[in-house]
């Protein structure tokens, strides 16, 4: 995954972070529609960004418990899936590891 141009504001200043990083998820059995589709469940997200010898670091501290996205066949053939992410999960830890000096 990528975030270009990501905007964090952190000591009163705004920074423009490129954050990359993965996002790991879990297939589970759709129960409203198994033929067609199944359930995303997040067990991973990382993602880091470097700025002024300082680096961000946004990472999933939990399992997602609720699996909230969908990836579905949207076409038999040829074979077409369609998937919706839920901004919904878990919070995430934060960690600003090095030294910031505002300018």
């Amino acid at each position: 995954m990528f975030a270009i141009d990501a905007k964090l504001e952190y000591e009163g200043n705004t920074l423009a972070l490129a954050f990359s990083g993965r996002i790991k998820e879990r297939v589970d059995v759709d129960p409203n529609d198994p033929i067609s589709s199944v359930k995303l469940r997040v067990i991973g997200f990382r993602m880091s960004a470097q700025a002024d010898g300082m680096t961000v670091t946004l990472e999933q501290n939990d399992v997602d418990v609720d699996p909230k996205s969908r990836l579905r066949m949207s076409q038999s053939f040829p074979p077409n899936s369609s998937s919706a992410m839920s901004s919904h999960s878990p919070p995430a830890s934060r960690r600003l590891q090095g030294e910031h000096r505002p300018s």
